[in-house]
């Protein structure tokens, strides 16, 4: 009579444990229901996100006057502290015009 030779298992069975957990939860259909409804929600809330953004906000003549001059008060401002080894349009940027006043920045939310 022989005696039978013993194998080695693998000592790490976490992996096939959890594999075979995992399958298992998965074809679960409260599990998919779940899956299913969690990605709408992300779709929806994406939506949701994507309809209410708008580029700039809506600016009257008045604002956008006052906006400009805030904004030209601070590139005056930028440039009395001019260094004496840079121009102005290198330390303090362009010098602002009512076209190039993006009301987005300078504008308080009301």
């Amino acid at each position: 009579m022989s005696t039978p030779t013993l194998e080695r298992r693998p000592t790490h069975k976490a992996f096939p444990l959890l594999r075979s957990e995992i399958s298992r939860i998965s074809h679960r259909r409260l599990f998919r229901v779940l899956s299913i409804l969690f990605l709408l929600g992300i779709l929806l809330v994406s939506g949701i996100a994507f309809l209410a953004h708008h580029e700039a906000p809506e600016a009257s003549g008045d604002e956008l006057t006052q906006v400009y001059e805030k904004s030209l008060q601070r590139w005056e401002r930028c440039v009395d502290q001019l260094p004496s080894d840079l121009t102005a349009e290198e330390y303090c940027g362009p010098e602002p015009t009512i076209d190039t006043v993006d009301p987005y920045v300078f504008r308080e939310d009301t």
